[in-house]
């Protein structure tokens, strides 16, 4: 029983372990784009932008969590969400990351 048992939290604590991973690579994948992008992209841009990226380099096709993964580096301060004036996009939101040295600073 206690093996049992024992093993259940391992099995939990791997899955939990394995989520974390999960969110944190979105996260890294979402942000670099971002960053190649200075002037921003939409929601539905980045998510595009990382799908496409995920099955051209690694022959997988994903519904890639661009809300949590943008939820996350909002709420984390390394990127905005602003909304747009331009003509060209006018009354969209983008999001647009925040300059690497002051993103270094903000995980510092």
């Amino acid at each position: 029983y206690s093996r049992s048992l024992a093993s259940n939290h391992a099995m939990l604590y791997y899955m939990i372990h394995s989520c974390e991973e999960q969110e944190l690579k979105e996260c890294y994948i979402g942000h670099f784009f971002l960053t190649q992008h200075p002037m921003g992209l939409t929601r539905s841009e980045l998510d595009s932008m990382c799908q496409s990226f995920l099955h051209r380099n690694m022959g997988i096709f994903v519904d890639f969590d661009v809300k949590g993964c943008l939820n996350r580096l909002i709420s984390s301060n390394l990127v905005n969400k602003v909304k747009t004036t331009q003509q060209k996009n006018k009354n969209k939101t983008i999001y647009k990351a925040i300059p690497l040295l002051e993103a270094v600073q903000v995980l510092d």
